[in-house]
């Protein structure tokens, strides 16, 4: 009903703007942007209802798409470490090893916080985790002397062969 009677004045207001096209002032402008904005604060607020409303028949949706990406990224994750861990436990690097223990550690917290919704502030426990758990590896790789794919790639463009 409101948008009804705005439109109508909106109407009233054109009729007579048109008839003075000619005779615009700068008040006339102001006028004109402070309808328009308020025109558009009414249509927002329509469609953050409509929001709300898509919010709360697809959010579940969304939500478990991106508990199975965390989820799924943090087992992947887990299973390259444990592959380096195996290797270092064959190398009989302790350091390597004890920064893979460290990493998938955390990684088990993120697949945790991922998967288990009720724990409190899982989403920063998660980032925090996967931010740990990528520093391990880093300096794990670094020690180990381990090339990252973006390192091989690099090198095989090296001129220096």
């Amino acid at each position: 009903q409101i948008d009804k009677v705005e439109e109508e004045e909106e109407e009233e207001n054109n009729i007579t703007r048109k008839e003075d096209e000619e005779e615009k002032t700068p008040a006339d402008d102001v006028y004109d942007s402070f309808h328009l904005t308020v025109a558009t604060w009414l249509m927002a607020g329509n469609r953050t209802e409509q929001l709300i409303e898509l919010y709360e028949k697809y959010g579940g949706t969304v939500d478990k798409g991106t508990r199975l990406v965390c989820g799924s990224e943090a087992a992947s994750a887990m299973v390259r470490i444990a592959h380096k861990t195996a290797k270092d436990i064959a190398r009989g690097d302790k350091v390597c090893t004890r920064l893979c223990l460290v990493s998938g550690t955390c990684e088990v917290f993120a697949l945790f916080c991922s998967i288990i919704r009720i724990i409190p502030y899982g989403s920063n426990i998660y980032v925090g985790a996967k931010i740990i758990s990528k520093g391990c590896m880093g300096f794990r790789n670094e020690a180990a002397g381990d090339k990252t794919p973006l390192e091989s790639l690099l090198r095989s463009f090296s001129l220096n062969k």
